[in-house]
Parts: C-alpha cells; structure tokens; sequence
C-alpha cells in the first residue's frame, strides 16, 4: 500500500514539474511589455566628404516589445548636421534635416532593475534627398552602442553611446562615421501576464 502511495506521489509530482517547465517554456514567448521612446543627442561626425564633417543634433521615437532581457522595435528620427555644407545651405534656404527609419534590437543584463545595462543595436536607411520625408532606402545605416536605464517598471531614463555608420547610396563613395550620446525617456506598458508574474513573485518572497 504505502509502495502505491509513493509511486502515485512521484507521478504527481513528476507531472506539476512538467506543467510548470511547460508553462515556463510557453512564458518565455510571450511579450512582458511595450515600451514607448523619446530621445534627443549630440555628436561628431567625421565624413569621407570633408566639408561633411562637424557636428550633429538629432531627436527620436522608439517603439519596442519586450520578451524576458530582449527589446524588439522600431524607431524613426530626425538629424540636424552643423557641418559647412548643412550650415551654408541652411543660409540660403534649404533644410539640412536628415529623416531616418530603423529596425532595433536591445539586450539588457536583468529582467526588471531599477539600474540596468546592456547593449543594442539599429538596421535602416535615411533620405538622401532635398525631400527630407522620403527615404532611400539605397542610403543605409547602423548604429550599435551602450544602453543604461535607470527607473520604475512604468518609467525610465535611457542613456545611449552610440557609433553610427552611414553609406550614401549604392554606388557612392560618401560614408560617415559619427559618435554621440542620446539621452531619451521611455515610458512602459506591462502585459496582464506579466503583471501577474510579479506579483506572485513579490507574495513567494514575503513568504519566505
């Protein structure tokens, strides 16, 4: 009798493991929150074309989800370059503006973390136009930096360094290098699943 009991037991308890691993692995795909970004920079730039070269400003907006330490979105921006060339065509009238769309990609060291650190990186193109809203989609770009929040679950400060590399077009033999810092906000949305994960992990830990 007690031989029954023990190998009912072990069943048992072999089957809630499984169900928990399997509600684990199910968790593991769906998304935690979405995450809504305003951003604003300073740079150098240094350009194959020299009177290219100076100084940038720009502004962005992000949209990420988030999946565990991974961050998925997209972004598009506005760059203002103080370089010669810029600064004289702003003289006579015409914009100096820079649209960009990008693909972006964000791994963090935690979870959730009032401070956390991590890397990410940008994919896309920019105009290459005196029509600063149309992008080309020949003209490409890629960014990789540092990424440093500091926050709540519901808002947070983001700090990016970044080295961004920019080519003008197939064919042409205008590239850039530039290096800034963007300091932007970011604002967060959790899921109802999510939410109920740290819950119950705020009630086992005042249970302990």
């Amino acid at each position: 009798g007690s031989t029954t009991a023990e190998k009912n037991k072990s069943k048992t308890e072999e089957n809630n493991s499984q169900k928990t691993q399997s509600h684990t692995s199910n968790s593991d795909v769906k998304i935690d929150a979405m995450f809504f970004g305003l951003g604003a920079g300073v740079g150098g730039v240094i350009s194959t074309n020299i009177v290219n070269s100076g100084a940038y400003l720009n502004n962005s907006f992000d949209f990420l989800f988030k999946i565990r330490h991974h961050r998925f979105g997209m972004g598009f921006g506005k760059t203002l370059f103080l370089t010669p060339q810029n600064l004289a065509s702003l003289a006579f009238g015409q914009t100096s503006n820079v649209t960009v769309g990008y693909l972006m990609y964000d791994w963090m060291l935690f979870r959730w973390s009032p401070v956390n650190i991590g890397m990410g990186i940008k994919l896309g193109a920019f105009s290459n136009s005196k029509d600063s809203t149309k992008i080309d989609t020949t003209a490409g770009l890629g960014v990789f930096g540092i990424v440093a929040e500091f926050g709540s679950r519901k808002f947070s400060v983001v700090v990016r360094p970044e080295i961004d590399y920019k080519s003008y077009g197939k064919g042409s033999l205008h590239k850039e290098l530039s290096a800034g810092l963007t300091l932007g906000i970011r604002f967060k949305f959790l899921s109802d699943t999510e939410k109920a994960r740290l819950e119950e992990r705020k009630k086992r830990r005042r249970n302990k």
